[in-house]
């Protein structure tokens, strides 16, 4: 059996790195870890929240935590959500035209190298030395999406109150999707060649969102969310939506927030795709002894 992938949320993360009463759970994961039963898979949203974090030097001693955890047993990066979206977006285009494409790997060895063209970076050999700590000293680069997330309330309020009030909803959707889809569509061929407008009119015709599997779960994550008329949004599910979208199509097993917990449970009980999307958990505990029982079981 190939080590079964698993992603920690922040706060679960967290917990097993800076809370004593987690050492058993922490003490478990590296065996397994080390033992090639599974690969710990991390991100560079670990930044985004410990930037939103008041306190400075706690935000910085997590980090560090997590990049010496990522020295310490086998793990992977993976890339940006838009990246991954935009590389599934084009594989399926250019099969639709005929034209050959190399799909991107979603994983990284090292955290540097989700950055296209990392090489070219002048201070490249700092930021392989210093790892996840290069992109906390960097918070320029999370600007844009801290921004995104204090509007977050807001839009999804509003996004719930047209969904309520108009008639068609399906009809509505559609258009999203077609609409954010054409966004991650190529602008030229792999041998660099400008694609032309028509071509992109016609695929995003004949579109089926199904046969994108993260934009497929995302639209019915972001429905299941939508639908949700008990909660109203916050500035942390953003964080939430983006790390369940980011991590749940590609990995095995997933920790999230209990809410996106149960929204991810509720897709992948009605998922139609070929591949079975990631194990949810709402605990660490739960997540490890899933494991062992399948190690056990091989």
């Amino acid at each position: 059996m190939p080590p079964l992938k698993l992603f920690l949320d922040q706060w679960a993360i967290a917990n097993l790195l800076e809370n004593r009463s987690f050492a058993a759970q922490q003490k478990r994961l590296i065996s397994l870890c080390k033992n090639g039963v599974c690969v710990l898979v991390l991100t560079i949203l670990y930044v985004h929240e410990a930037l939103r974090d008041g306190n400075k030097d706690r935000a910085k001693k997590f980090i560090t935590q997590v990049e010496a955890l990522s020295k310490l047993i086998p793990c992977l990066w993976i890339r940006l959500r838009t990246e991954l979206q935009e590389d599934e977006v084009a594989e399926e285009f250019f099969r639709s035209i005929g034209a050959q494409y190399q799909k991107i790997n979603p994983f990284c060895e090292e955290v540097i190298a989700i950055f296209p063209n990392h090489e070219k970076l002048p201070d490249i050999a700092n930021a392989r030395k210093e790892g996840l700590l290069w992109f906390f000293n960097q918070p320029e680069l999370f600007s844009e999406a801290l921004s995104e997330q204090r509007k977050y309330p807001a839009v999804k309020a509003e996004l719930k109150t047209t969904v309520q009030e108009t008639v068609g909803r399906k009809g509505l959707l559609s258009k999203a999707r077609k609409e954010y889809v054409s966004k991650l569509l190529p602008s030229r061929s792999p041998g660099g060649v400008v694609i032309a407008d028509e071509s992109k009119r016609r695929f995003l015709q004949e579109m089926d969102i199904r046969k994108f599997r993260a934009l497929s779960f995302e639209a019915a994550l972001s429905e299941a969310t939508t639908a949700d008329a008990q909660t109203n949004a916050t500035e942390q599910d953003l964080v939430d939506l983006q790390h369940a979208v980011s991590m749940v199509p590609y990995v095995d097993v997933v920790v999230l927030d209990a809410k996106f917990c149960k929204y991810a449970l509720s897709v992948r009980k009605n998922w139609k795709g070929a591949e079975p999307l990631a194990e949810c958990f709402d605990n660490v505990g739960a997540a490890l002894a899933w494991i062992e029982k399948q190690a056990a079981n091989c």
